[in-house]
């Protein structure tokens, strides 16, 4: 698929091994790097961001807690998460609420990281994406909050809060 107009990848990521392979991968799409969720934050007020990958490894304990507040500020900004096997059913309650629109199980595929990666950021709501004005509310709404994960583990199912 080509991108006439392209619209950019904001990424969230720890290292530099998965920019460099989705700059490849994706190579008429400009892909910005943030190392923190702040840097991110700051990356997406500028509406050429259109989509948002995020490797969950580089939030850590708060994947959660950070993809829920991300989904929060951006609403109109299409989430993907990126991990492995654990990370997915971690993170099925926020796909299945819709605060994380597709996760990708590492290690990825071309074609299909590609074919989804693409599909994001042509959306036509991605096309007309303005940032809210609220930007600073750091406030997550309440019906986001009811599908938060809680840390508390019992007998090996994660408690929902």
């Amino acid at each position: 698929m080509h991108i006439t107009n392209p619209a950019g990848l904001a990424l969230l990521v720890a290292g530099t091994e998965l920019p460099a392979r989705l700059q490849a991968w994706l190579p008429d799409v400009p892909v910005a790097c943030a190392g923190t969720p702040s840097e991110l934050a700051a990356l997406l007020r500028d509406p050429r961001w259109r989509a948002v990958a995020v490797d969950v490894g580089a939030l850590g304990d708060r994947a959660e807690e950070l993809l829920v507040r991300l989904s929060g500020l951006f609403p109109d900004v299409p989430l993907v998460a990126i991990g492995g096997s654990a990370d997915a059913r971690r993170l099925a309650p926020l796909v299945a609420a819709g605060a994380v629109q597709r996760f990708l199980r590492q290690p990825l595929g071309r074609t299909r990281t590609r074919a989804c990666l693409e599909a994001m950021l042509s959306r036509p709501d991605c096309a007309a994406r303005a940032v809210r004005p609220a930007v600073a509310s750091t406030r997550v709404p309440a019906f986001v909050r009811s599908f938060v994960v809680t840390r508390r583990v019992r007998h090996g199912l994660v408690a929902a809060g």
